[in-house]
């Protein structure tokens, strides 16, 4: 009785399969319009693997029998028309990889394909998709579509995601302890719980207004790409086998961790940190380092002084050569970075050139004359205000006392004596944002121009 009915039943699920689709979708060319990234083309292309024979229903499409396993297929509509009503495709099979893109597709429906492992709709006006029957998912692909949220909290065995360059609000991947790569890059986060995903190697998270991002539990990190966010602050250096960052235009970003006294990313060497608003950055014990983009911060001589020490001696007998460090860039008014002659002859000691960005053309750069090395602070002589806008003061200076305006390379552009009170006053309004050096008698202070 019991072995009739388990029969029975297995006859019963056979049937179902057979007369339900495992996958639908909706064709709509109604999205087409003026202005969106999506086109009507004619075609759907589709890559579908399965187990068995898939048969494919639809009254929109033609050629529905040219479907081969594993290769990808572009089904034309029968109506050429950018102005026909939507469709619906059916796929009948044990489908266990499904791929769509470029096509005016606005709702895939796949509860009914437990078996899918591969899952890929990109560039399609997707608002949502529901995978929480999906159990046996390991790879993902939703990018460039429309939608808001996505859970994949039910879909342990994901290893690889892409959801970047959709409208993307929220994302939830606490269950995803096997997930190896994330691109969520081009969305609209404003958090990023990775605490589960310890085995994430690639994260691609610019473009996000993240304000606050947690890795300290991605130790198996290898490489990361988080670009114009809102972080004022990221610690990496729990990420040994870190090899790549790429970390740039992060207006708010002033503190990067990728050294310290009891953990170290030591695996790094590549990393582009430009135009961010670092003040400090310490790479002791990163011996692998061989390439750095540092300009457009906000790095003083002193803060530049002690990360040049920090840097790894590749000098001889040192194995690593043709090693790079972007240390400027002077066609740049948002460059606040100061590197002093010394600190570049010591980099060069070392091993490293320091190369001026110079607009997108690098060229090799010596560092700033000695008078941009000789900064002294001073009790007495004030410079306000500092940032400076449109007029810069001198006040407490000595009677008559010369009072020299110089860019960061030691080039005078401005001068004037003090009154027989100490002071003097600059109109700066026609000089381009950056860093300068104001020497007053034998004291140079460094200014900013905002």
């Amino acid at each position: 009785m019991t072995v009739l009915f388990i029969v029975s039943f297995l006859s019963l699920v056979t049937a179902r399969a057979q007369t339900e689709p495992c996958i639908t979708f909706k064709f709509d060319p109604s999205v087409a319009q003026d202005g969106s990234p999506y086109k009507f083309t004619g075609v759907l292309p589709l890559l579908i693997v399965a187990e068995d024979a898939v048969v494919i229903k639809s009254n929109g499409i033609e050629n529905l029998q040219d479907w081969k396993n594993g290769e990808w297929v572009s089904y034309e509509l029968k109506s050429q028309d950018p102005d026909q009503p939507s469709f619906d495709v059916e796929i009948y099979g044990t489908v266990t990889s499904f791929k769509i893109t470029d096509a005016l597709v606005t709702q895939v429906d796949v509860l009914n394909c437990p078996q899918l492992k591969i899952l890929s709709c990109s560039m399609i006006p997707l608002n949502s998709i529901d995978l929480s029957k999906n159990l046996e998912l390991e790879y993902l692909r939703c990018s460039s579509t429309q939608v808001l949220d996505l859970s994949l909290v039910n879909n342990k065995k994901l290893q690889y995601v892409d959801c970047s360059a959709s409208n993307l609000q929220s994302l939830e991947l606490k269950e995803l302890k096997e997930l190896r790569f994330l691109d969520c890059s081009y969305n609209n986060l404003r958090d990023l719980n990775l605490a589960a995903n310890t085995k994430i190697q690639t994260l691609r998270c610019s473009n996000n207004p993240l304000s606050n991002l947690d890795l300290s539990m991605l130790t198996e990190l290898e490489g990361i790409t988080c670009s114009q966010t809102n972080l004022s602050s990221l610690d990496l250096s729990r990420a040994k086998k870190l090899n790549g960052v790429i970390l740039n235009n992060n207006q708010n970003l002033e503190t990067l961790v990728v050294s310290t006294e009891f953990h170290k990313a030591e695996d790094l060497a590549i990393m582009d940190v430009s135009s961010n608003a670092l003040r400090e950055l310490d790479v002791t014990g990163l011996d692998k380092l061989f390439s750095i983009f540092l300009e457009r911060n906000k790095m003083d001589g002193e803060a530049t002084s002690r990360f040049i020490q920090s840097l790894p001696d590749h000098s001889y007998p040192h194995p690593i050569n043709n090693n790079k460090l972007c240390i400027i860039d002077t066609q740049s008014d948002k460059e606040e970075n100061v590197c002093y002659e010394e600190d570049v002859r010591l980099a060069w000691e070392k091993g490293w050139l320091c190369e001026d960005y110079n607009g997108g053309q690098p060229i090799r750069y010596m560092g700033s004359k000695p008078i941009a090395a000789e900064v002294v602070q001073s009790e007495q002589v004030r410079l306000y205000p500092n940032p400076m806008s449109s007029n810069l003061q001198i006040r407490g200076a000595e009677a008559f006392v010369e009072v020299i305006l110089f860019t960061v390379e030691g080039v005078a552009i401005m001068n004037a004596k003090c009154n027989e009170d100490g002071a003097a006053d600059f109109d700066v309004s026609h000089l381009p944002q950056g860093s300068y050096l104001v020497k007053v008698g034998e004291r140079s202070i460094p200014v900013i121009r905002k």
